[in-house]
């Protein structure tokens, strides 16, 4: 029985995966779900918590408390391999990222070289320093492009810059600058 577990201690199992990358047991994963129902049953209320930070992915997909099913925020390592991934012109995707930005005026992105290899380098220094931080909200949203609303994956930074990714954190989509 878990009858002893509250919203609050099953949400912090469901953190704890994240924050260590460690599989739930059987047990942990049947506290979650059954503290979940009990608050849609309106027997247990949630606490807020914060966005998955950076680094860390619940090894299953959990329902909330509304019965959406979430699907897991990928790691930190899948998002750096994404940013990696070759574009065009010998560029990354983070390298042509950095290549977009750092040449507008006033942008917090800037490169010491056009050459490839060293926007690359430092576009992937970029991206690293950004998920390594541990203050770095990831989180699953919606934005516009082409007149679409798509899903993506944000990784925000404290200091505002942000990664965008598209909805399973396979390609990064682009760098934004941050909010003035």
């Amino acid at each position: 029985s878990t009858a002893g577990v509250t919203a609050k201690g099953f949400s912090d199992l469901a953190w704890k995966a994240r924050a260590t990358g460690q599989k739930l047991s059987a047990k942990e994963v049947e506290q979650i779900s059954e503290g979940i129902n009990r608050v849609k049953a309106g027997k247990e209320t949630t606490g807020s918590t914060n966005a998955a930070q950076a680094g860390n992915a619940v090894t299953k997909p959990s329902a909330n408390a509304t019965g959406t099913v979430s699907v897991p925020v990928p790691t930190v390592e899948q998002l750096s391999q994404a940013a990696a991934s070759a574009n065009r012109n010998g560029l990354t995707d983070a390298g042509r990222a950095l290549q977009k930005h750092g040449g507008r005026e006033g942008s917090v992105y800037t490169y010491s070289s056009q050459k490839a290899s060293v926007l690359n380098k430092e576009a992937q220094n970029i991206v690293n320093d950004i998920l390594s931080n541990p203050k770095t909200v990831i989180t699953r949203t919606t934005a516009t492009e082409n007149k679409q609303i798509i899903k993506v994956i944000h990784a925000i930074a404290p200091d505002g810059r942000t990664l965008r990714f598209n909805e399973d954190g396979t390609k990064l989509i682009g760098f934004r600058e941050p909010k003035k």
